[in-house]
């Protein structure tokens, strides 16, 4: 399954994030050349942890050898064993995966699964965080003149009034590569301007559950900044790779080290939701990721 799943994605992958301005800047960086997709659907979980079975949302758009790859290896995943009233009990979550291929030397690909997410966004849901308010950020002209485009996952702190008190960039990923110098100061344009609409942002706190007597709610959002509305629908779409450079996992210092451990790596939430951290409402996955 892995050999033919390297032959598929080599010359899959090639086509798709091996243009002449990546593949340079790469290798100016010292980067390895990757591509990115993320892949959402439905997993059963039995009472002893094991995963029953798997409904991957447009499984048909998916490669079949990569397809097979992602049944594979979630039908091996263990999860803790889901209680009520001190009874295990099936259950079934939501996942959503970010997949990236990594080339070598040579220039073969290889495929794991870099993060997962059993979290999804409900407008409805009245014990989670809402949006109310959330005008997207200005786009930095310099960023736009330079044909910069990225996803940055910000960190926020929502107060009782929904206001944001607090807020942090916890990773900043490019869809093109350059020198480290340049990637870091594109890093920084979208950061800055992510940060910027933040202080107009308005939430919803939860006003049911347990979750809606906390003092205060930290939130996982993340945002996309695309040149086109047509090139944006392309490069977010499930099943879709995608040219990528991710950057470094900032460290949040007003994070408890327990809020940090179980705050859902942010590359695999999908676009326009609002995610609780530390929330513990999903599945906890026992069976270590890929770490490519």
């Amino acid at each position: 399954m892995r050999n033919s799943l390297l032959r598929t994605m080599c010359g899959l992958v090639l086509f798709l994030v091996a243009g002449v301005a990546m593949a340079a800047g790469a290798r100016a960086s010292g980067k390895q050349l990757e591509a990115s997709m993320r892949v959402s659907g439905e997993i059963h979980i039995a009472t002893d942890g094991s995963v029953e079975s798997l409904e991957l949302n447009h499984e048909e758009e998916l490669e079949r050898s990569l397809a097979g790859f992602i049944r594979q290896t979630i039908m091996a995943w263990r999860f803790e064993p889901i209680m009520q009233q001190g009874v295990a009990v099936p259950a079934k979550a939501p996942v959503s995966l970010r997949l990236t291929a990594v080339s070598n030397d040579e220039g073969e690909f290889r495929a794991f699964i870099r993060s997962a997410s059993f979290e999804v966004y409900d407008p409805q849901d009245a014990t989670q965080v809402r949006w109310e308010k959330n005008r997207a950020p200005t786009y930095p002209n310099q960023a736009l003149r330079a044909g910069v485009q990225g996803d940055v996952h910000l960190a926020l702190k929502i107060g009782p009034d929904g206001g944001v008190e607090d807020a942090a960039v916890r990773q900043v990923n490019l869809l093109s590569a350059a020198s480290d110098n340049r990637m870091k100061r594109w890093r920084g344009l979208l950061s800055d301007a992510s940060l910027k609409a933040v202080r107009d942002w308005r939430f919803l706190p939860p006003t049911e559950g347990e979750s809606a007597a906390e003092p205060y709610w930290l939130v996982s959002v993340p945002v996309s900044f695309r040149l086109t509305t047509m090139h944006r629908a392309k490069s977010r779409h499930e099943g879709t790779w995608t040219a990528y450079v991710p950057g470094p996992l900032q460290p949040l210092p007003w994070l408890s080290p327990e809020d940090v451990r179980n705050a859902t790596s942010p590359e695999a939430l999908a676009d326009g939701g609002v995610y609780m951290i530390g929330d513990n409402r999903g599945p906890k996955l026992l069976t270590p990721l890929d770490p490519g």
